[in-house]
């Protein structure tokens, strides 16, 4: 009975974990709406959902969709929603996640691993374009019956924040979420402080763009960056170019989304350098330029991260092949009265050599029953 608890532990506290994440993630999407359109410039809870089922087994899914069901009904419902659009809508955001889900499992070795550019390809194909696109002919359909707004306005608000929503959020969450305290452990100090530099610059910079008075950038000689172009966003390329070349497609992931935030924030509230144009315009935009650039950038990060496990893999190889070499060396010549005495050096090679292949050569030499140690 202990061993069935463990599971059921982590099941439900994993529940928990989604129905917080979601309504939390739906208060933020109702803040990034413009009233009276029904869909939200960026929407979380559909990510977070996606995030889940990606991370989790397919026959455990039906418990984080009713896990997120009370903290939809919570957000939705406060908002004067009538019941049947809040189910409608909920119903809407689970046919996105599960489209996404089934379609990466399908295709990827791997779901919840971002490492190569088939996985990256097939993440971007399933849950970044298919799922958005198929699932919102359904939401529209439902805004349009119970609400009266027009269909394919619906759709085209509802497509590309959902798009873009899957493209930043799910691989950061995913990683966060397949992140063990092991793996965190063996972070070197150099890196963990290159990663608060990397956020704290990015935080820096991107308030500084958006956040300032709405003259502060774009006009030379003015503001805070004199001489600043007509887009902020080429300040930040460098930043996300950064995350994406040394914190693989995660890093790229939480640059592009912390950026996202805090733009499209921005530009609901009439701050910033947005602040000039119609917010539909601005936000569309901003949406569009982060797409385009975030796609490119998670491709990149995977070919580096792929091309960084080769790496490894090959020094891996070659030095099990040097010890080989080593070991050939010290037992070629030897007369077998001698190989007792050298195979007591196994162990400190081994150890020199640092490689697990290594390690496991030893012990299939040391038991293997022609070994001439065992009589």
């Amino acid at each position: 009975m202990a061993r069935a608890s463990g599971p059921a532990i982590r099941i439900a506290v994993t529940a928990l974990v989604v129905c917080a994440g979601y309504y939390v993630g739906a208060n933020l999407g109702f803040i990034l709406r413009f009233p009276p359109a029904t869909p939200s410039v960026m929407w979380p809870p559909n990510a977070m959902l996606t995030a889940a089922l990606l991370i989790t087994p397919p026959r455990q899914w039906w418990i984080y969709l009713l896990a997120a069901l009370p903290a939809h009904l919570a957000v939705e419902l406060g908002a004067g929603w009538p019941v049947p659009l809040v189910l409608g809508l909920f119903l809407t955001n689970c046919s996105e996640a599960l489209i996404a889900a089934v379609a990466v499992r399908r295709f990827s070795d791997a779901p919840a691993r971002f490492d190569t550019l088939r996985r990256v390809t097939i993440f971007v194909a399933g849950a970044v374009v298919m799922a958005p696109f198929l699932s919102s002919f359904l939401d529209a359909a439902v805004v349009t019956t119970f609400r009266g707004e027009p269909y394919w306005l619906v759709w085209q608000t509802r497509f590309p924040p959902n798009v873009f929503t899957e493209l930043t959020l799910v691989p950061a969450l995913v990683t966060a979420a397949s992140m063990r305290p092991s793996a965190l452990r063996g972070v070197s100090r150099f890196r963990r402080v290159e990663a608060v530099i990397l956020g704290g610059t990015l935080l820096l910079v991107s308030a500084a763009l958006f956040l300032g008075p709405a003259d502060s950038v774009g006009i030379p000689g003015v503001g805070i960056i004199p001489g600043a172009p007509g887009t902020p966003l080429a300040f930040l390329l460098p930043f996300i170019l950064w995350a994406a070349v040394r914190f693989g497609p995660g890093g790229s992931s939480l640059a592009l989304v912390t950026t996202a935030m805090l733009a499209i924030w921005a530009a609901t509230h009439g701050v910033g350098p947005f602040a000039r144009l119609p917010v539909a315009e601005s936000v569309h935009a901003l949406q569009i330029f982060l797409m385009i650039a975030g796609i490119p950038l998670m491709c990149l990060a995977a070919l580096i991260e792929e091309r960084r496990r080769a790496q490894k893999a090959l020094e891996e190889r070659l030095r099990f092949e040097e010890l080989l070499a080593r070991l050939s060396g010290t037992f070629v010549h030897l007369p077998a009265g001698a190989l007792d005495g050298a195979f007591d050096t196994l162990p400190i090679l081994v150890t020199e050599g640092k490689n697990e292949s290594a390690v496991f050569f030893l012990e299939d030499l040391l038991t293997c029953p022609q070994n001439p140690l065992h009589g």
